[in-house]
């Protein structure tokens, strides 16, 4: 159904959903200025460090019943993954729901850090994750 509206009802409501915008004295909507990314080489850049850093993702493997294998190792796995968080260099990570396997986001120039990390992991040195995979991880949206 469609509904009329007065000339100043529509400008209020474009108002208070068209962004970045203001009601002028005389009532109209006017513009107020924003801040736009810097475009180079026909692209968007938000900075220099954007273009510098790269995403990764590590997934691990896990074998089956992981839950009552990895006492002995969990404490030495999650102090690592710390120690790389502390770092800088890993953001996140975790165990997928059910526990077949895991994911860290990683924010590093050089994935041979992450391979580095991944073959000193106590999960893999004893075998709890029979296999992982490091692939560089595009962000689009935030």
């Amino acid at each position: 159904m469609l509904r009329c509206m007065t000339q100043q009802s529509a400008v209020l409501a474009r108002s208070a959903f068209a962004g970045p915008q203001a009601l002028s004295k005389a009532g109209r909507v006017a513009r107020v200025p924003v801040s736009r990314p810097r475009v180079g080489r026909g692209r968007l850049m938000c900075s220099a460090a954007a273009e510098e850093t790269k995403n990764f993702l590590l997934e691990y493997v896990y074998v089956p019943e992981i839950l009552d294998k990895r006492g002995p190792y969990r404490e030495e796995h999650l102090a690592m993954a710390k120690e790389q968080i502390a770092a800088g260099n890993m953001k996140y990570g975790g165990p997928l729901n059910p526990p077949t396997g895991a994911v860290f986001l990683w924010t590093c120039d050089d994935p041979a850090i992450i391979e580095e990390y991944a073959k000193k992991d106590p999960y893999v040195k004893a075998g709890l994750v029979p296999s992982y995979k490091i692939t560089e991880w595009s962000i689009l949206l935030k």
